[in-house]
């Protein structure tokens, strides 16, 4: 038996690396998620596993999966 669990669960969501950031330069730590298909940061509460995706983009792979935030620690910078 494979201890793979997508391969376990075929219909599992994908996980998807969640940096932490403040959303204003005083205001709570959050978690933040790039989602490749609408090139987009999402903001969501700091905790690892599922979660529904808000993306609007018709066609999102993660419509109707939703994706398990992997925290990936603080945020290394780049393109916001």
């Amino acid at each position: 038996m494979s201890n793979d669990y997508n391969e376990q669960i075929p219909f599992a969501p994908p996980s998807r690396p969640a940096y932490e950031r403040c959303e204003t330069r005083t205001g709570p730590v959050l978690w933040t998620v790039w989602r490749d298909h609408c090139g987009m940061w999402h903001w969501h509460d700091p905790a690892e596993g599922h979660r529904a995706v808000h993306c609007r983009v018709l066609g999102s792979p993660y419509a109707a999966r939703g994706c398990n935030l992997a925290h990936a620690g603080p945020w290394p910078g780049g393109p916001e």
